[in-house]
Formats: structure tokens, sequence, C-alpha cells
């Protein structure tokens, strides 16, 4: 976990997730809601302050109290033939992350890992409008969301029911796709009923030429800071990859691949 201070409102969610991208590819693991802020002048913690009826630095104590008290006690499950829950928005017969997916799924086989594979593609997904805090809570907590929709239906089942999230993101424009991004966003409704602590994340990133890393610290601030996702050592395969097939073509490739199933493997004891 990180409690990371700062002298203004700026860069101390940026710096967590630059520490704990780099600490994550040395083999650091990282509970859900892994960070705590004080920024500034405490502004950021007013909520937990009066929701808890105190002052700031009362309510940044009790954060960072909170935080140390789960790294403590909190272990993350080990599970029989866990579930995967897999997202893309990408085209099966010229995507570098679903090739790059086939091979995972391959090298962790059918015996030990259960699979839900979503699509989201263009057309069937809308974004979160940011309804009213009362009003997301209402829907929330019904399961479901105003807006409806494949998350509704499909999506917000196949979280409930699994183990761990793995995303393929290629980097568009150093970013996550729109559809990725907006599955992120429309997450909040569920997560106004319960918490992802007990579900881990991971994720096939690649790069038509840099910036893998971009994208990845995106996925550490909105799921594991922001959703409470359990981050595993070395969550992420990053790979740079133009023209389809390059992936699977990179030297020293299935190395890489054999080490990243290995620590999903290890992640639940499979």
């Amino acid at each position: 976990g990180l409690i990371v201070d700062g002298a203004s409102s700026l860069y101390t969610k940026s710096a967590a997730a630059e520490l704990t991208l780099a600490a994550n590819l040395a083999g650091c693991a990282f509970l859900g809601r892994s960070l705590v802020e004080g920024t500034g002048e405490l502004l950021n913690l007013r909520i937990q302050a009066k929701n808890l009826g105190c002052g700031l630095e009362e309510a940044y104590r009790a954060a960072a109290a909170e935080l140390c008290a789960r790294l403590e006690e909190e272990q993350f499950p080990r599970r029989e033939r866990p579930n995967l829950l897999v997202l893309h928005a990408s085209s099966h017969h010229t995507s570098n992350t679903m090739a790059l997916w086939s091979r995972v799924r391959e090298k962790l086989g059918e015996e030990a890992f259960s699979y839900t594979e979503i699509g989201l593609r263009n057309g069937t997904l809308s974004d979160c409008s940011g309804c009213p805090y009362t009003m997301c809570l209402h829907f929330g907590e019904r399961g479901g969301c105003f807006y409806g929709g494949v998350m509704q239906e499909a999506v917000y089942p196949a979280v409930r029911r699994a183990d761990a999230l793995i995303l393929m993101c290629p980097n568009y424009n150093d970013a996550l796709s729109a559809n990725l991004s907006a599955f992120i966003n429309r997450l909040t409704a569920l997560f106004r009923q319960t918490r992802f602590y007990e579900k881990a994340v991971f994720a096939l990133v690649v790069s038509g030429y840099s910036g893998s890393d971009t994208v990845a610290r995106q996925l550490i601030s909105a799921l594991n800071m922001n959703k409470s996702f359990y981050l595993p050592p070395r969550f992420a395969l990053m790979e740079t990859a133009n023209a389809p097939g390059e992936a699977l073509a990179s030297p020293g490739i299935e190395l890489r691949l054999a080490r990243f199933v290995q620590g999903m493997e290890e992640t639940f004891a499979v």
C-alpha cells in the first residue's frame, strides 16, 4: 500500500501510479484501494471527514490506519478453477492483443481456469453520463444502471461471478480504448453495491510504438486505487507491435508469455 502526501492537490495520484507500476513490475502485489492521499490542505478527504463526523486531519489518520489494518489482515483468497472475465473491443482477425490472449489461454488450459469472454464493440456500450449520486446508488443497489444495455445484462453479472478480470488493452493515443474506459466508468453503479477486494485484475497491453506503461498506470489508478481490485505481481504483459502478427513474432515472446501465465497461476495457487 501507499501513503502519498503533496504540497498541493496535484501529482499525488500520478506519483502513486508511477511507484505502484515500478514496484509491481519488481514483484510487489497491492491490495485493493491501495492508496491514501494527503493533498495540500487535505481537501480530498472532505467526504470521508463528513461521513466520520471529524476533521480533515482525523479523517486522514483514520484512512491511513484502515489501510495499515487491511495490509496486516487481508489475504487474497485462493480458488479452485477460478473464473476469468475477458473483456476486449478488438477484432479477432487483426488484433495483436487478442493473439496474445489466445496464447495465454492455450497455456493456462481449460482444466485449471474457466472463462467468460465479452466483446465491447462499438455501438454496444454507452459511457457513463454522470447520474446524481443518489440515482446511481438506487440502481446499483438493485444490481443495475439507469442506462441498462450490455453492462446491466451481461457485464455486471459476469463481474460478480469473476475471480479476475483480464483486459485486452491496445494503446490508443496513449490511453485506454473508449469502450474499455466506458466499462470502467460504468462499473461505478456496481461499485456502489459491492467492493472488489477479492477480485484480481490482469492486462495484456500492446502499443504500436511506445507508451504501454501509460496504459498500465491508467488501469492501476482506475481499477486498483479507485475500484478496489487486487493487483497481483506483474499484472500486465506489455508488448510493442504494430502490424498484425507482430506481437507473437517478437523475440523472447514465448518466455514472457510463460512468465505471465505462471504469475496468473501463482495468484490463485492452481
